[in-house]
């Protein structure tokens, strides 16, 4: 009933993250069934009164061609190893990898791994990945170190566990596929992830742990979430202990 009476002076805009566009109505699962139908519904509408835009997610080769090809514009050359590095540590959005892409072009004309490690801002999950890597690598130190990177950013605990949580699961996923004989494609299918580059990081960082190791690192972490949303104290302190 609204967006049939918004006045011209306005516009109405609507942002809906979801892979699956328009919503279909549910084959099973009477609540989730209402529940897309009402969606569809309200999409009929939209359909009616104003203009409906998709934008997909670039699959991982366009990304990958993109940096390679916008490095080349800038009179600098980077390989396809090193385009994926950029992506697996400044994440998958393009204003933030063009921006990283001119300091490195501006760098070097020769982009090196070594260089993207160093110059470039590293997101949130990147660096949390790295304080698991250090774990499993037995650095201590330097897993501390990445971890007090995050805090002095004022990041909040609760993002930077979440974050630890994810290649953990991640992991537990791919072994648990691995035993019923199936592929990390399907790992994909069957989760919905939008990219392989968090399972392959996943799959190298597993090839040393025991299922129980996988297990006991999830509990771990779990408890410490558990104290975090419970507990008063030092948040800092609760994710150096864990």
């Amino acid at each position: 009933a609204y967006i049939c009476r918004v006045p011209d002076t306005t516009v109405l805009l609507f942002c809906l993250r979801d892979e699956t566009f328009p919503p279909k109505a549910a084959k099973d699962e009477t609540a989730d069934q209402e529940k897309k139908k009402k969606r569809k519904e309200m999409f009929e509408q939209f359909r009616k009164q104003a203009a409906i835009v998709r934008f997909d997610r670039l699959p991982d080769s366009a990304i990958l061609s993109l940096l390679i090809k916008g490095a080349e514009k800038r009179g600098s050359r980077l390989s396809e190893a090193c385009a994926r590095t950029m992506v697996e540590l400044c994440g998958r959005d393009l204003y933030a990898l063009l921006g990283e892409l001119e300091k490195l072009c501006i760098a070097s004309d020769d982009i090196s791994e070594l260089l993207i490690r160093a110059v470039v801002t590293k997101t949130m999950e990147a660096t949390s990945f790295e304080i698991i890597e250090h774990l499993l690598a037995g650095k201590l130190d330097r897993a501390i170190q990445s971890l007090r990177i995050l805090l002095d950013r004022k990041t909040p605990s609760q993002m930077i566990l979440g974050a630890m949580i994810l290649p953990f699961v991640d992991m537990y996923r791919l072994r648990t596929a691995q035993k019923a004989s199936r592929t990390l494609r399907d790992v994909m299918k069957d989760f919905s992830y939008s990219s392989s580059f968090r399972l392959e990081k996943a799959q190298r960082s597993m090839r040393g742990l025991s299922d129980e190791q996988i297990r006991s690192c999830l509990a771990a972490l779990g408890e410490a979430d558990a104290f975090l949303k419970s507990r008063g104290g030092s948040d800092a302190l609760v994710l150096e202990e864990t």
